[in-house]
């Protein structure tokens, strides 16, 4: 406990002082808050179909109580991400997607709900705090449309739900693509 707290503190340290008295030795240690190297680190890509949840630590859709966003759909025009089990997000502008990371995540400001006036668009970066209390950036890529099954996570969508699915006019913009990375403690 103590050796992992003294690592900490050594991977953070930004700046050191030393001052002296007759009386009084001094150690000054200036450090970051959050070490990226006290995290795992974990990334990939996801499909999130329309209409359904996605948890983030577990890269699953679907509903088990845990899951962060709701990629909701309204009426075949568009659709919006809702947080979940009190997760909160905001949107990243102003900063690429490679430069950020966990100490710039924790530096903003998250909301529990997410109002865009302008749709969604690939390159628009989020910041996503999760359910479980993690850090993750998020990506928008592009979009899938609603006859299209062929991504990964697609397997867990039920047979009937695919059906009903493609009995219905196929929407370009359905389902939402996204890069991820999330920091767990």
């Amino acid at each position: 406990m103590i050796r992992n707290r003294i690592e900490f503190i050594l991977t953070n340290i930004k700046g050191l002082a030393i001052g002296f008295s007759s009386f009084l030795f001094v150690l000054f240690v200036c450090f970051d808050g959050l070490s990226q190297e006290s995290h795992d680190k974990v990334k990939g890509e996801t499909v999130i179909p329309g209409t359904w949840d996605w948890d983030i630590e577990k890269n699953m859709i679907g509903e088990n109580g845990q899951t962060d966003i709701w990629w909701r759909f309204y009426k075949n025009s568009k659709g919006m991400l809702e947080c979940l089990n009190g997760s909160k997000v905001t949107i990243i502008k102003k900063l690429d997607y490679e430069q950020i990371d966990l100490p710039t995540l924790t530096g903003l400001n998250y909301h529990k709900e997410l109002k865009i006036k302008t749709a969604y668009t690939p390159g628009m970066i989020l910041g996503i705090i999760t359910s479980e209390r993690n850090y993750a950036k998020v990506k928008i890529i592009g979009f899938k449309a609603l006859h299209d099954f062929a991504f990964k996570n697609a397997n867990s969508l039920p047979s009937d739900w695919k059906e009903y699915a493609l009995k219905h006019d196929n929407i370009l913009n359905y389902h939402l693509v996204v890069e991820w990375v999330l920091y767990k403690k």
